[in-house]
């Protein structure tokens, strides 16, 4: 059996995105919701959840459905300071939106040592054909809708490694094209 599949980007608020996905008039602080309204889900970005606090974290549940779902990705080389605390912070202030966390790197390091909380799953991945990919989840690169079969291949691998879960996840790196694919992957994604 195959899962469905959430179509995401890695982060919201991309520079690249702001002339022609959000709306000129838009305000800043709006613009999760906005993405929210057309995606189901998202990877947050190291750099924007690593020290947010309680009150961004609230902000940012407030912000979506209660069917949207948040995961974080932690990708440096080294994490400054305990990486437990920002993932404790972190599933406090989702809840139930905190999907997991995707991890490279240092905090694959301490994923394989035990060193992080219990809580939201962690999946550690590899390189595979240009994609990242994790146990429930692929973090693809250099794709977009002018590759619609390759479009449809990651969907696919996808769904098969979503396997009995509920949903597998993929998400796009941020591009000029970006919410474009996203777009494309949805409706392929809703086909097959």
């Amino acid at each position: 059996m195959s899962g469905l599949v959430r179509v995401g980007a890695l982060g919201w608020d991309e520079p690249e995105w702001r002339n022609g996905f959000y709306p000129d008039d838009l305000p800043e602080d709006w613009r999760l919701g906005y993405y929210a309204n057309e995606f189901s889900t998202v990877l947050v970005p190291q750099r924007l959840w690593w020290n947010a606090t309680d009150q961004t974290w609230a902000g940012w549940a407030d912000l979506v459905s209660p069917a949207f779902r948040f995961w974080l990705h932690a990708d440096a080389g080294t994490l400054p300071g305990a990486p437990g605390a920002a993932l404790t912070r972190a599933a406090s202030g989702l809840g139930g939106r905190l999907a997991g966390v995707l991890c490279e790197g240092a905090c694959a390091a301490a994923a394989a040592h035990g060193a992080l909380p219990d809580g939201p799953p962690v999946e550690t991945g590899h390189a595979e054909a240009g994609l990242r990919v994790f146990g429930s989840a692929i973090l693809a690169t250099n794709l977009s809708t002018r590759d619609l079969p390759a479009l449809r291949a990651v969907i696919e691998r996808t769904r098969t490694l979503a396997g009995a879960s509920e949903h597998g996840y993929l998400f796009f790196t941020p591009a000029v094209d970006t919410p474009a694919t996203l777009h494309a992957a949805n409706t392929i994604a809703g086909l097959i």
